[in-house]
């Protein structure tokens, strides 16, 4: 009787053919390049675009295809009997991590947003698993580099360009019509998100293509480190001509990145970038020493981090802020208000994307703001994903960094030969596919606004805002391709280039413990593709066989046919259910007659959203107060159903409840007698639940002190006008503190509103 399935280790090629991998790889690459290069927030929908595409099907959309490729090789891989796998060190703890996803969504308020949130950060983990068994070469792992190298150019000119004239053009158009300006945005005029968007504004944050900042300074210090890497590595004794101009192209490639790095000014960036850099020096300098004495060192690495942790929380306790300007005040508030989410859901977290939705549970009376990330990484993953996600992620990120270290300090690799040139084509399928992605996937994601404006705008705006960058990136690959065809140091063991890639790892999580932008698509693409390079090098260099799976035809089909099942699912479950409910939706904003049965039908097709049947409510509500005369009640009675139906899918969320409140404060109006006083206890009861979702609302506890005096309840109405009257000046203090030049508050009550609520606590009582 044969096996059935075997196991062995083998030096042999893949029996995948080459064409496939490279188109594979080139496929990869090109999304790690999309994502780079734009503002991708699966969980906000300020950035939607006008065709069907919301930001949460874009993100899914991109993560399905980092998916369909991982799947498209294992398929291929299991049909050709042989099953080749060159062992990472992180399987497990991806596995891990997934799973840990796949809990907090099931008790996720918000299973939509944790399905969602768990695909977007498992994909590029999966994607990092199968470039380890693309990247089998020097030459493609040196393409991969020059690739991140040439989009971080583009991002050094689009900074260049917000700098000196982008985001003076943006302040000027503001100026010149701001009601129009906001209204493009979905801000309302004079509001709290009015003010704070035109602090951004006149902020003139650099962000280069992504959405802050501090988020392009993730990307730039990633870029900068590789480029770090490739110049000391290209540096020899004694160097050829042709070494010596594959050296200069990377210093100057290096010079124009971190330009960009600085101007951002993203002093967590940058602070970040030094401490890498000393990281960089000590374990060149130190590295055997420090690798022979790691158990010394890494003993006291944790005791540093420990002691360095009681003193930020003793300090946050005693001075109720952070050292540091006002960004410090707020993330101790934001982390204080994750310790308390933590606390309260410590077995499975509260579920991915779901922190903004539990977080006005916690948030402070006195911040300015909501937030969809505490700011930092280890609290972000504890609060959403739990210990298990958190540790999870740790061993995903360590155990490789632990093992690269091991084959640069350990002894553990032998000789290794010299580069050998990729014979293929695969660099000028990677311009094609990243070229496809720039000129035409990018625009459609990014911005269609220009679509529908005049020819010769929508040329030109075409012409700046996709060409150009997309002409910055093509050409500087091409220079630096050409270039380094003469450095033939990447055959060699890449000491210096690895320590490099690690330090930027290590400097992207440390600058994270104070911002959210690793977990934003466009880092954490580039964060598992750096990780992928570290083991695929450390695989390349070391006389380790693969392991190959060897499988008889049953299961062979049969391995294929549970795959296939799997897609069937994800489809099913994952992928379709939001596209199909946005197209019903996008129908029914355009078809009068069917438009209650095409909403209906989007909000049964995913089941998991409460957001389509929020946005109805919304829109009905809107529709109603806009109508002139004799209003039609049937538009809020019809939106209180959907109000109703968004409140029962996401019972954490306190919008919906409001919502419901305000409906049933319109209904009021038109009602009399005995079912005016239904609707306001109704309104009553809904903010209420509203409250205990958002108890640091000011507004909530001022509509709801007026629905308790029209409804006689003159005590109830008294403590939460005096609530909502301690809530709007613990905010005010706190907003002279951190803005002392400014003479005006702005009144997140309402001026109004607040006068009127001292008014109602200073009124002598009257005798009943």
């Amino acid at each position: 009787m044969t096996r059935s399935r075997s196991v062995v280790k083998t030096h042999e090629k893949s029996t995948v053919p080459r064409w496939f991998e490279n188109a594979l790889l080139c496929v990869l690459l090109g999304l790690i390049v999309l994502r780079a290069t734009i503002i991708e927030t699966p969980h906000i929908d300020q950035f939607q675009t006008r065709l069907f595409l919301s930001s949460e099907i874009v993100s899914l959309l991109i993560s399905s295809l980092l998916l369909a490729c991982a799947a498209l090789w294992l398929l291929a891989s299991l049909l050709s009997g042989q099953f080749r796998w060159r062992k990472t060190g992180f399987e497990i703890a991806v596995g891990v991590f997934i799973l840990a996803g796949i809990l907090s969504a099931c008790f996720a308020s918000d299973s939509r947003s944790g399905v969602t949130d768990i695909v977007t950060l498992a994909t590029p983990m999966l994607a990092g698993l199968l470039l380890v068994q693309l990247l089998t070469t020097p030459a493609r792992i040196r393409l991969a580099l020059l690739l991140i190298l040439a989009v971080g150019i583009a991002a050094t000119v689009q900074c260049i360009d917000q700098w000196a004239e982008s985001n003076e053009t943006l302040v000027a158009d503001y100026e010149a019509g701001p009601a129009e300006h906001l209204q493009k945005l979905g801000i309302v005029p004079d509001s709290m998100e009015h003010w704070m968007y035109e602090h951004r504004l006149y902020s003139k944050d650099i962000r280069s293509f992504l959405m802050t900042s501090n988020s392009a300074a993730s990307f730039f210090l990633l870029a900068v480190f590789a480029g770090l890497g490739l110049c000391l590595q290209a540096v020899e004794k004694k160097m050829s001509q042709e070494q010596l101009a594959a050296l200069v192209c990377y210093i100057l490639a290096f010079g124009a990145i971190l330009f960009g790095l600085f101007l951002t000014q993203s002093k967590g960036g940058i602070a970040a970038f030094v401490l890498g850099l000393g990281l960089f020096v000590a374990l060149c300098v130190f590295g055997k020493t420090i690798w022979r004495w790691r158990r010394v060192f890494g003993i006291l690495v944790l005791l540093l981090i420990v002691l360095i942790a009681w003193m930020i929380v003793a300090y946050g306790l005693e001075h109720g802020r952070l050292p540091g300007g006002n960004s410090m005040l707020v993330r101790w508030q934001y982390w204080q208000s994750a310790a308390a989410m933590i606390h309260d859901h410590i077995a499975t977290g509260v579920g991915g994307g779901n922190f903004p939705d539990f977080y006005t549970h916690y948030k402070t009376p006195a911040a300015s703001e909501t937030v969809q990330n505490p700011h930092n990484w280890i609290l972000s993953l504890l609060s959403q994903y739990g210990p298990l996600g958190l540790m999870a992620f740790l061993a995903a990120v360590l155990l490789p960094l632990y093992k690269v270290c091991g084959r640069l300090y350990g002894n553990s690799h032998l000789p290794c030969g010299s580069l050998k040139p990729e014979r293929s084509n695969l660099w000028i399928g990677l311009l094609a596919v990243s070229a496809v992605m720039l000129l035409f996937v990018r625009p459609a994601l990014v911005d269609t606004e220009f679509l529908y404006q005049r020819v010769d705008v929508r040329s030109a705006a075409y012409l700046v805002l996709y060409v150009i960058p997309a002409a910055v990136v093509i050409v500087a690959f091409i220079l630096l391709r050409a270039a380094s065809q003469g450095d033939k140091s990447v055959g060699g063991h890449n000491d210096r280039l690895a320590i490099a890639l690690m330090c930027g790892l290590v400097a992207v999580l440390v600058h994270n413990l104070i911002d959210f932008a690793i977990f934003e698509p466009g880092i954490f693409g580039v964060f598992w593709l750096f990780i992928a390079i570290l083991v695929a090098q450390t695989r390349n260099q070391t006389d380790v066989s693969d392991t190959v799976f060897v499988l008889d035809r049953p299961r062979r089909f049969g391995a294929a046919a549970g795959l296939v099942v799997f897609g069937i699912i994800y489809l099913a479950f994952v992928l379709l259910p939001p596209i199909r409910a946005e197209r019903h939706f996008k129908r029914a904003m355009g078809d009068d007659a069917r438009r209650i049965e095409l909403i209906e039908k989007a909000i049964a097709t995913d089941w998991l959203s409460s957001k389509t049947a929020y946005r109805t409510a919304g829109s009905f509500k809107q529709a109603y107060q806009q109508q002139r005369g004799n209003k039609d009640k049937r538009f809020l009675e019809k939106a209180a159903d959907f109000a109703s139906i968004a409140a029962s899918r996401n019972r954490a969320d306190f919008k919906p409840w409001r919502l419901l409140g305000e409906i049933e404060i319109l209904l009021a109006e038109q009602a009399k007698g005995e079912q005016k006083q239904r609707y306001l206890q109704r309104a009553f009861g809904d903010l209420q639940k509203a409250i205990s979702r958002y108890p640091g609302s000011g507004k909530l506890h001022y509509d709801l002190a007026v629905i308790a005096e029209q409804l006689g309840r003159n005590d109830i109405a008294l403590t939460h006008y005096r609530t909502a009257v301690k809530i709007e000046d613990a905010y005010r203090s706190q907003f002279r503190i951190m803005y002392p030049d400014r003479k005006t508050v702005i009144s997140r009550l309402g001026e109004t509103n607040y006068t009127q609520a001292k008014s109602k606590i200073n009124e002598p009582k009257t005798s009943k």
